[in-house]
């Protein structure tokens, strides 16, 4: 946004600042229009042309119609995440176990437990899955 001038008067106007700073060789749009009338013609085309009932109604469907889809492959997901909520609760009483009736060092336990995070964050979520053995011969 500028200043300009409509006759005497000095207005704000949208110009091309390439156009303004760098001149006709970068940039060609030489168009200048006064803040005021571009703002009024913008807000006359929305009311006119986008806030009328059947726009807003087909959008209304449209946001109904992708809120129930995405309600029911969320539905879908929440057996499985409830699944890993219990393995990994029932992991961290089997660590507390361990931990309790173990003679080794804690670093070890502590070593154990940053590598189960490091399966998390890996998306891994199952001991029974990648690693088992691994994980076995541990505790």
């Amino acid at each position: 946004m500028n200043n300009g001038r409509v006759g005497y008067e000095t207005v704000k106007i949208y110009a091309c600042a390439w156009h303004r700073d760098r001149g006709e060789a970068v940039c060609s749009n030489g168009l200048r229009r006064p803040v005021e009338v571009v703002d009024q013609a913008l807000l006359d085309w929305l009311k006119e042309d986008v806030l009328r009932e059947e726009v807003i109604a087909e959008a209304l469907r449209e946001l109904r119609r992708r809120l129930a889809e995405r309600a029911k492959t969320t539905g879908s997901e929440v057996p499985e995440l409830e699944a890993q909520v219990r393995a990994v609760k029932a992991e961290i009483e089997r660590l507390g176990a361990a931990l309790l009736a173990t003679d080794e060092k804690p670093q070890v336990v502590v070593k154990m437990i940053a590598e189960r995070e490091k399966r998390l964050a890996a998306g891994s979520l199952h001991p029974e899955r990648e690693g088992a053995a691994v994980w076995r011969a541990r505790r």
